[in-house]
């Protein structure tokens, strides 16, 4: 009876039975109450009949609560992959691709719904296999992808215009029940090919470059070495160019340190203006002395 409680008596209550609700592990989440406007009849009375309803409430209110946990979980990760600098994508054991993330989608210039269902060899291929040949070396269901699980590799992207691109791929497995596939994280590395290709370039460049200093270097003071006592003459004219060579490989060291701040994007470039005339003639006086050397004589004319 509940006579003394104004509010249930204002709702015109005047009986009812409760019974706690417990998670599988015991936790109390609230209770299960019966109202009535009278007096309780007997089999409301009847305790087991209420701990079956109040147990089958309480599985229920346990299921909702793990499915909100779960969709909000979902949400939580759905998020975390959307904010990705690298793609990320899901692949079935088919090698059909299941999901896709934002930076996935922006480095094929495709939305999710054109890339999901594909098979993953339409859009990745190894690295040197050419467009003509890719139908016969193409890689079933998900052996692509599974040579790369567990380490990180190079493959080239294909885009939907057939504008193809380096990319790092790595991918692990994933068992869920009965369903198996692939976890792969890809990243686009045309810059990083940029890079190299630069290093390449500059390196071979500055080899040639050292080389044509130093000989200058030496023939100058090789000659400063034979005639500088006896010739006092050139010993001004060889000392300044052993200076400017010197200077030049100095600029070449610069050049390289430069290349390691432009892999860094910290590059400042400045650019200024030169008189023709003053590059022909450091060209000129740059390779006097081998020429000396030889006993030839080098003139410049502008």
């Amino acid at each position: 009876m509940c006579s003394s409680d104004l509010f249930l008596r204002d709702l015109g209550v005047r009986s009812y039975v409760g019974c706690g609700l417990q998670t599988g592990t015991g936790e109390n989440i609230g209770t299960l109450c019966a109202f009535h406007d009278g007096p309780l009849p007997d089999e409301a009375q009847n305790e087991d009949l209420m701990h079956i309803f109040a147990s089958r409430a309480a599985a229920e209110l346990e299921r909702i609560h793990a499915d909100t946990a779960l969709q909000e979980s979902e949400a939580s990760t759905r998020a975390i992959l959307e904010s990705a600098a690298d793609g990320i994508i899901t692949v079935d054991k088919q090698g059909v691709i299941e999901t896709a993330n934002a930076a996935f989608e922006e480095m094929f210039n495709a939305p999710a719904d054109q890339l999901v269902g594909c098979t993953v060899s339409k859009l990745l291929r190894p690295v040197g296999v050419a467009e003509e040949n890719a139908g016969c070396n193409e890689q079933s269901g998900d052996s692509l992808i599974s040579r790369f699980a567990g380490e990180r590799g190079e493959v080239e992207g294909i885009r939907r215009d057939g504008t193809t691109f380096p990319m790092s791929i790595a991918a692990r497995a994933i068992q869920s029940g009965g369903h198996r596939g692939y976890t792969a994280i890809v990243r686009d590395i045309t810059h990083e090919h940029e890079l190299d290709k630069m290093k390449t370039d500059f390196i071979s460049t500055a080899s040639h470059e050292i080389r044509t200093p130093l000989a200058c270097i030496l023939s100058s003071a090789n000659i400063l070495n034979k005639h500088g006592a006896t010739k006092p003459e050139v010993s001004g004219k060889f000392s300044k160019i052993i200076l400017d060579e010197a200077e030049r490989l100095s600029r070449l060291v610069n050049d390289m340190l430069d290349l390691s701040k432009m892999d860094a994007n910290k590059t400042d470039w400045k650019l200024e203006y030169e008189k023709p005339a003053t590059i022909v003639a450091s060209i000129t006086g740059m390779f006097e002395p081998q020429a000396a050397d030889r006993g030839l004589t080098i003139t410049g004319r502008l």
